[in-house]
């Protein structure tokens, strides 16, 4: 079996293209520009296509059996209104090129990864499954919905021998972090980090070795074919138990002291208003806040009722793992 991976080189990427070569699949990457071949545990073929030219994915297409589309614009707390166009151009154009190219070389099947960010919050509510509507509430989570309805469209109108699949991933967790839960981990080995809130905000979350075996279940299962699935631990975890488990991890004890939502909220708003107002090149403050108290619960049941994935780490588990690692 010959796979392509787009976006090999991100925290994803490299645990998945690593478990392929270990089940002696043949590996074919795009990257645009030069990375460290130690990321890989054998050399692969790479192809410095770019997903945004729509003739340059065609030679890297040719003869592979399954598509991994990874490469995307990753989520931004508060991206600038000069972004929106870059997100729709990688990942939408982006994605709905693979997905041409794929249909037209006869590729088996397509695996797109997505987000459960685009079913939005999910304050007050059941746990969101793959029937939910969808609403999105970031330019990240609005582009990925689209790239899914794209995707689907150019599938159901192509070749019966070509398949897609896409996978909503929850927050995913792993050696190679990145965004706020790298910056999160950062914080609290330095003893610099408090929640804001009470801390029984919802979180859904998956270990990247657990990932990746859905991946390759997804990529494989005749039932998969055409559907949609949320990757998730199986586990619906409070923000607390999310905080704990990495604490401990680190050998730290659990954090107990948490601070008021209002008042930093309130806070926030002023300082990011005054640094607005004085130009300084700052952070803002409130969407981080925002974040903190963000409730964010999807199901992964269908995904262990139709393929049979039972998630081997539970949360203290795959902690332990991301940190020694």
């Amino acid at each position: 079996m010959r796979a392509l991976v787009t976006g090999a080189t991100g925290m994803i990427g490299p645990a998945l293209v690593n478990q392929l070569l270990d089940e002696s699949w043949n590996v074919r990457i795009l990257a645009r520009h030069s990375f460290n071949p130690a990321l890989f545990m054998a050399p692969v073929e790479r192809f410095s296509s770019d997903i945004v030219d729509l003739d340059s994915l065609r030679p890297a297409m040719e003869g592979v059996d399954v598509v991994f589309h990874l490469a995307a614009k990753l989520h931004l707390n508060t991206p600038s209104p000069k972004l929106s166009q870059e997100y729709r151009k990688i990942n939408v154009d982006g994605a709905t090129n693979v997905a041409r190219t794929a249909l037209d070389a006869g590729v088996k099947r397509m695996v797109h990864f997505s987000t459960i960010s685009v079913y939005g919050p999910s304050f007050g509510q059941a746990p969101h499954t793959e029937a939910s509507p969808l609403n999105p509430q970031s330019l990240y989570a609005e582009t990925k919905s689209q790239s899914e309805e794209g995707i689907r469209k150019i599938f159901q109108g192509g070749q019966r021998s070509s398949s897609f699949v896409i996978l909503r991933l929850a927050a995913v967790y792993g050696p190679r972090l990145q965004g706020n839960y790298r910056s999160l981990v950062k914080a609290l080995r330095l003893g610099l980090f408090r929640p804001i809130g009470s801390g029984r905000n919802r979180r859904t979350m998956i270990f990247i070795d657990d990932l990746v075996r859905a991946v390759l279940m997804a990529a494989q299962h005749p039932k998969a074919a055409g559907q949609v699935f949320n990757v998730t631990d199986g586990q619906i975890h409070t923000f607390n138990d999310v905080l704990n488990a990495m604490a401990g991890a680190m050998g730290k004890p659990p954090l107990s002291f948490h601070l008021p939502y209002k008042p930093m909220r309130t806070i926030s708003a002023m300082t990011d208003h005054l640094s607005q107002t004085l130009r300084l090149p700052l952070p803002r403050l409130e969407p981080l806040v925002d974040k903190m108290i963000e409730d964010v619960a999807a199901s992964g049941e269908k995904l262990r009722h139709e393929l049979s994935f039972f998630p081997e780490y539970s949360l203290g588990e795959g902690w332990k793992m991301a940190i020694a690692r």
